[in-house]
């Protein structure tokens, strides 16, 4: 196991460092201290040739201005509120309204993704580790409470990659956290798409949403839908049934801590597979549709159900002093000499 810090530039005055974790097989994650943002998965493919799998950026000017959160941790609450509002014991909260003046969305206008975190790292014969650290103060994009988060990214010699949540407050305040980055298995070159990636997920409900894709708190069944990859479905197929792609929602079915198997990607192409194990709530599925070209990588955020905070129905996102938000993501890389 290795650790390599480097300069990557600067935020006003300060030097914002890349730490490069690396296994014994070659495999290497690298992070940036600003925005806590997964920078670089470098992976090899079934023929042994390594190729970067995530998209990303070579300057910090552009993660400076980049609106399309590669590879950055989302924060305070990931994903929308309904109206920038909510109310904790009878008080009401108005937050920033960043999307399209309407509703709030990952965090504001600048959000955990647009911060300057600490960080340390360390490493022994199994594992490398960086733990990010933020204090967000009271008041910021309209949250109650100064909320202290601790990320750890923790790279094994299984080619296994960890991402460990933990935040306490000094105040009621709700809490949603993920990580928005952008997987190709195949590569990331712009010719590139996940069309032909297999998916599989481990659900067999949905949130409805709205024209704002706010969840109208109804959970819909993937029979019959777009959204069925209860077994492996091409991406691209299921694709022609929708509008322009996916931005949903599924819905798991406990949120009592326990780790379970939500998602398997793979790409017949290069034979890479990614599992994601999670002892979140809800995991939102997005294809990229947006980008230039669109479907260039497919986004598997593992979170609470978005607009959770205003509907009793749901997972409830609000901590209270002496409480612990401590949340994991498991992500499990492993390379297929046949296709699946």
């Amino acid at each position: 196991m290795d650790i390599i810090e480097e300069h990557f530039g600067y935020v006003s005055e300060t030097e914002i460092k890349k730490i490069t974790l690396k296994n014994n097989f070659g495999t290497t994650v690298s992070l940036i201290n600003f925005g806590a943002v997964i920078q670089s998965v470098i992976l090899p493919d079934r023929s042994g040739e390594f190729s970067e799998i995530t998209l990303n950026y070579d300057t910090i000017e552009e993660y400076i201005s980049d609106k399309n959160y590669f590879g950055a941790t989302v924060g305070r609450v990931a994903n929308r509120i309904r109206d920038g509002r909510f109310f904790i014991e009878g008080k009401e909260y108005q937050l920033t309204k960043n999307e399209n003046s309407k509703n709030h969305l990952h965090g504001g206008f600048s959000g955990f993704n647009k911060k300057i975190w600490s960080h340390v790292s360390w490493k022994n014969d199994r594992i490398a580790s960086v733990r990010m650290s933020y204090l967000s103060p009271d008041g910021e994009e309209g949250y109650p409470g100064n909320l202290s988060t601790e990320i750890t990214y923790t790279l094994d010699n299984s080619n296994s990659f960890i991402i460990n949540y933990k935040a306490v407050s000094d105040k009621k305040t709700p809490v949603n956290l993920t990580n928005h980055t952008y997987l190709n298995l195949s590569g990331t070159e712009k010719n590139k798409t996940i069309l032909g990636h297999l998916l599989k997920v481990n659900s067999s409900f949905y949130l409805e949403v709205d024209k704002e894709l706010i969840p109208t708190g109804r959970f819909l069944d993937v029979k019959d839908s777009a959204l069925n990859f209860k077994e492996f479905k091409r991406i691209g197929e299921k694709i022609k049934e929708t509008k322009g792609g996916f931005d949903n929602c599924y819905v798991f079915a406990s949120d009592h801590g326990n780790m379970y198997h939500a998602v398997t990607l793979s790409d017949p192409l290069s034979g890479r597979n990614l599992d994601i194990f999670t002892d979140k709530p809800g995991l939102q599925i997005y294809t990229g549709n947006h980008l230039d070209p669109p479907f260039r990588a497919i986004c598997c955020e593992t979170q609470n159900y978005p607009d959770s905070v205003n509907r009793s129905e749901f997972p409830d996102p609000v901590i209270s002093p002496g409480d612990v938000y401590n949340r994991t993501t498991f992500c499990r890389f492993t390379i297929s000499s046949d296709c699946v």
